[in-house]
């Protein structure tokens, strides 16, 4: 199983949900640094950045997705909305870029960026057993098997919900050499095309 631990970080330092909010990461009541953070992570080859900034502000943080992709590879997700910064953050560093349904506006999108770079993620988040999208009513699978078919190698079901989410629907799901990542609490998830997890630090 292929782990990845997600990072948030919020104007310049890592955050976790604390009380349905984000309070900044500590350990014995000092807060986690940089290097700290990194050497916390040293086990793992990759990190999953979630950008806060990127997705309540429309202001992704380059400047630090540029210095934590010297040490790690990384996938971003700051809630990409538009071609230009889609590019900024490849140029900024980023391995892979994450789009995903909280902030994609209609699949037209999708079908873009993927154009843009064969190394996207797509990204389905879900809370109270629910995608979060402003999309038309579309299924998981329905969804998952459309991302396929258009080019995508890579797909993450995060579960944002302190509720686990029923993937036994999975099963349904198209077969080829697609990779899937599950974040969050599930169940029902043991099927083989299940490649890793997307780790909270709460986890780690």
């Amino acid at each position: 199983m292929d782990n990845i631990p997600s990072i948030s970080f919020r104007d310049g330092y890592p955050v976790v949900v604390e009380d349905d909010r984000y309070e900044v990461l500590r350990s014995e009541g000092e807060i986690v640094g940089f290097e700290e953070l990194m050497s916390l992570l040293a086990d793992y080859e990759r990190l999953y950045f979630v950008d806060i900034n990127g997705i309540e502000r429309d202001r992704p943080q380059m400047d630090l997705i540029a210095r934590l992709s010297t040490r790690r590879e990384l996938w971003v997700d700051c809630g990409v909305r538009d071609m230009n910064t889609l590019l900024d953050l490849y140029v900024s560093g980023a391995d892979r870029v994450v789009v995903s349904t909280k902030s994609m506006m209609d699949l037209a999108f999708i079908e873009e960026a993927v154009e843009i770079s064969d190394r996207m993620v797509f990204c389905m988040d879900f809370f109270a057993g629910n995608m979060i999208s402003s999309m038309e009513d579309t299924g998981m699978i329905e969804l998952l098997g459309r991302a396929v078919e258009l080019g995508y190698d890579t797909v993450v079901i995060n579960n944002l919900d302190e509720k686990p989410l029923d993937l036994s629907d999975l099963r349904n799901a198209p077969r080829g050499d697609h990779h899937i990542y599950v974040g969050g609490r599930v169940e029902n998830g043991e099927d083989e095309r299940i490649k890793g997890r997307i780790l909270d630090l709460k986890e780690i």
